[in-house]
């Protein structure tokens, strides 16, 4: 009896050993295997045209969307934004005593007009390095799309005609996932490649074609920059926001804005904000069999303003958006572009 029950307490605890041993090879095997996933997307998003800096900033539920998927199509553009600032002088009137008056002379800044000019990789890279050379601005480290400075043996403009008058440099890329049979994923996202001059409330929009139909899904975006406090204890992070100012969908797309905090310290309660980007996505379905391309686009529109303007934004989204006040956003020109072959 006695060598009956010492064999069957043996007997439990090799099964709970080897249960406990099957319990944590499983879990070893999934944490290898979410690791591995990882890994192919990182793979898969970088040879789309995405930077590491833009891949570690999705979430990672974001991030295994992209597992299973085909990335289809991937437009990526650079610009430069300017806007031509001169100071004049007006004058006005003044009565001083016995009915006097003499001429005063004020100065006033006049904003101008603005301009966005596509450029090439390399001649974007280069001008953000040599604008941070000479504005001392750290962002070409931390924001580059190399990871790092770029240095080139070409030889390009010197600068000048850009230096006293750039809003900023930024890059936008549209990317388009085949996830299965007629469902698609569209996303963009978007980097300053220097801190703009310009920081108020920025509107982006993603768009489609009537050939795709948008799914139920949520639309997802955030908006991040990166502070830094140097005004008692020196510390640093990341702010990421979810939440657009506004967010609008139809049938043909979605626009959120958002806001950009200012960069200056001195009116940010002593934090210096810099790196500002984002992101947003959503799915669509192919609508008609017989269709063979589709076409989606993504779009930004950069407040270049001293006051802030809340935007008023205008339907249908499918032939693109437009802004209230539309004289103080510079539209990114030509906007990232894809045209998608579907119904193999």
């Amino acid at each position: 009896m006695k060598a009956s029950l010492k064999l069957f307490f043996v007997g439990i605890l090799t099964a709970s050993i080897i249960l406990s041993s099957s319990s944590t090879f499983a879990q070893e095997s999934n944490t290898v295997a979410v690791a591995s996933d990882k890994e192919k997307i990182i793979s898969k998003l970088l040879n789309a045209g995405f930077t590491s800096q833009q891949i570690n900033d999705l979430p990672e539920s974001e991030l295994l969307t992209y597992k299973d998927g085909e990335i289809v199509s991937a437009d990526t553009r650079y610009y430069r934004i300017s806007r031509q600032r001169e100071e004049k002088s007006t004058f006005h009137s003044k009565n001083v005593e016995n009915n006097d008056s003499v001429e005063e002379t004020s100065k006033v800044i006049d904003e101008g007009t603005s301009k966005v000019t596509e450029l090439t990789k390399e001649q974007c890279l280069y001008e953000v390095q040599e604008y941070n050379k000479k504005n001392s601005q750290s962002q070409y480290v931390t924001n580059s799309p190399t990871g790092g400075t770029f240095t080139t043996m070409g030889i390009y403009d010197s600068g000048l005609d850009y230096e006293t008058d750039t809003d900023g440099w930024i890059t936008m890329n549209l990317l388009v996932t085949h996830v299965s049979g007629t469902k698609y994923k569209l996303s963009a996202q978007w980097t300053w490649l220097t801190v703009p001059d310009y920081t108020q409330t920025d509107v982006i929009g993603l768009g489609h074609d009537d050939g795709l139909t948008k799914t139920n899904d949520p639309i997802y975006s955030y908006f991040k920059d990166d502070w830094k406090n140097g005004w008692q204890s020196v510390s640093s992070g990341t702010d990421t926001n979810t939440t657009p100012e506004k967010s609008l969908n139809d049938s043909g797309g979605a626009v959120v804005s958002y806001k950009l905090y200012s960069h200056d310290s001195t009116v940010n309660g002593g934090y210096w904000r810099e790196n500002y980007r984002g992101y947003m996505s959503y799915y669509v379905n192919v609508n008609d069999t017989s269709r063979r391309y589709v076409s989606v686009y993504a779009k930004y529109a950069h407040q270049q303003t001293t006051w802030a303007i809340s935007p008023s934004i205008s339907w249908p989204l499918s032939i693109g958006f437009s802004v209230q006040s539309s004289e103080k956003f510079d539209f990114m020109s030509p906007n990232p572009y894809c045209s998608v072959h579907v119904n193999y």
